[in-house]
């Protein structure tokens, strides 16, 4: 006799949204924040930008971009500066003072290509200062690199032989007054097409990347919202106690995400416990009491198999891109879990 099954207990049982890190449209996540918490409760945040009040925005950096693209592949990295990325900051609310060499003492002696500032009283006081004042009075660092250069690529000609990586952790690892405080907790690294956020609170090469270009396409209107929500300049305030907006998103983020991993593994039992049912209750199968052990490992294995092509297409290991490098339709279309996860939630199948 059947046994009766439990009433579902999520539309996302198999854990099918559950995603961490990877690439989602335009964003990608390497330890720094949530795709989860980005994608589904970001947008519902009071600091969200207003699409109507950044469409122009949106559409003069558009035109920049598009009027200046073939000389900003010829160029080099000061071309880039002054071209796109100076243009970019001023429209996302920052000012800026370029080139600053860190205080004497410090153990490095690279130079930050901008110190950006959130209110022009800051910048004021911090350009007729010295270097300590004006690296306390720093919001974040900006490092440039050459439009289109990958920013895990070494570089070959402004800072030969150092990864863009190693350079921001190098500020944030030597941007410390006499006490050991941090001048700031998060730097900005970009090539104008990809823009990154590096803070020293996650792990050493750990980022947040947006793909303001990608596959050649500039990003539309919906998705710029969470670039200009997460680069703008007052997502870089301190409040009293020293935080800022991009450390309640990461601590939130984490936060979602811990939750969804431990759900995920409450989950993974229930699911354990449907495909062991699913086994025993087919009756092609003629199962009886003395065959469930081999039921219950056929399960896991299944299970394991589903978690395990999960996570290889959640990373990209496997081709479940729709257009790009590696990408493969027919694998897609016809053979990828991805392509069932519509349908599993609207219980279609």
């Amino acid at each position: 006799m059947p046994r009766p099954r439990r009433p579902a207990t999520s539309p996302d049982q198999l854990g099918l949204s559950l995603r961490g890190e990877g690439f989602e449209g335009r964003l990608e996540t390497r330890g720094v924040f949530s795709l989860a918490y980005l994608s589904r409760h970001l947008p519902e945040a009071q600091e969200f930008a207003n699409q109507q009040e950044i469409a122009a925005v949106f559409r003069e950096i558009g035109e920049i971009w598009r009027r200046h693209l073939t000389a900003l592949r010829r160029q080099n990295e000061a071309f880039t500066c002054s071209t796109l990325l100076e243009p970019v900051l001023d429209r996302l609310g920052w000012r800026r003072i370029p080139q600053q060499s860190m205080p004497r003492g410090f153990a490095t002696r690279k130079v930050p290509d901008y110190c950006l500032f959130t209110s022009s009283e800051e910048f004021t006081t911090a350009s007729e200062a010295d270097a300590n004042t004006l690296f306390r009075l720093s919001a974040t660092a900006l490092e440039a690199k050459k439009y289109g250069h990958p920013l895990d690529q070494l570089s070959t000609s402004e800072t030969p032989g150092w990864f863009p990586s190693q350079q921001v952790q190098d500020y944030l690892n030597n941007a410390k007054d006499a006490s050991g405080s941090r001048f700031f907790n998060w730097v900005i690294l970009t090539n104008g097409s990809e823009w990154r956020l590096y803070t020293d609170r996650s792990a050493v090469g750990a980022y947040f990347s947006f793909h303001l270009v990608r596959n050649g396409e500039f990003c539309s209107l919906t998705e710029f919202r969470t670039f200009v929500t997460l680069f703008r300049a007052s997502a870089f305030e301190r409040a009293p106690d020293g935080s800022c907006f991009l450390d309640e998103v990461r601590e939130q983020s984490l936060r979602l995400q811990g939750d969804l991993e431990n759900n995920l593994r409450k989950r993974i039992f229930s699911v354990l416990e449907d495909v062991g049912t699913g086994f025993a209750d087919f009756e092609d199968n003629h199962l009886d009491e003395a065959d469930f052990p081999d039921a219950y490992s056929s399960a896991l294995t299944f299970l394991y198999g589903l978690l395990f092509v999960l996570y290889a297409e959640s990373r990209s290991l496997l081709p479940v891109k729709a257009h790009g490098p590696g990408a493969n339709r027919r694998y897609l279309n016809e053979f990828s879990l991805a392509r069932l996860v519509e349908r599993l939630r609207s219980r279609t199948l």
